[in-house]
């Protein structure tokens, strides 16, 4: 049997254990609540900025500038192309041909050959883009299938000007070809005139 005195400590212990524990969970509880504020104060904090960031950015436009790609007809060459050997030859061959025009549009690129003054290229180019397909062309038969081809023939004032555009899936190639009318034969050679153009284009 145990005294009063020893029953006495016992219980002094167990109560000091108690108020040990309870003050140990009171603690913890109270680092989990500040843990808890700290992260809500962090995700405010954080919301805050991103929205206030998000408005700031949103009032500022953008005005990104293009550079500006002129170029002129009446120059001999201009842009970045250069006549090839094949189309040189055909041009060179045939006196008659009194200009010589081509371009295409990606990058935007020209070049000129003999007399091109008086020639309009962009009102050409137009007119040429409104015009619904040619689905056969004796002019189109050296050329790769699957490409959308349309043709003008002017004629006034003893001279005649051809334009046609080739469109293809990645590029628009346009080409002005003036000559005498003396020279309908001039013609025949279109379809070479024509597929050497385009490929140069192509290849470049």
């Amino acid at each position: 049997m145990h005294t009063k005195e020893e029953i006495t400590k016992k219980r002094g212990k167990s109560a000091d254990q108690l108020n040990l524990n309870t003050e140990s969970s009171s603690a913890d509880k109270l680092k989990h609540k500040r843990r808890w504020i700290y992260f809500a104060l962090l995700i405010t904090t954080g919301l805050s900025l991103f929205f206030w960031l998000y408005r700031s950015f949103r009032s500022v436009a953008f005005h990104p500038k293009l550079p500006q790609i002129s170029f002129n007809s009446n120059s001999p060459v201009s842009g970045n192309l250069t006549l090839t050997s094949q189309l040189s030859a055909i041009l060179s061959s045939h006196p008659d041909i009194t200009g010589f025009y081509l371009s295409h549009d990606r990058p935007l690129e020209n070049v000129s050959y003999g007399i091109t003054t008086g020639l309009d290229p962009d009102a050409l180019k137009t007119a040429l883009t409104s015009l619904p397909q040619i689905i056969r062309s004796p002019n189109t038969s050296l050329l790769p299938q699957g490409i959308a081809y349309r043709e003008i023939i002017n004629s006034s004032a003893g001279q005649t000007i051809f334009s046609s555009l080739i469109t293809n899936p990645i590029d628009k190639i346009f080409i002005i070809v003036r000559y005498k009318d003396s020279s309908d034969s001039i013609r025949s050679i279109f379809p070479e005139l024509i597929s050497a153009a385009y490929w140069m284009v192509s290849s470049n």
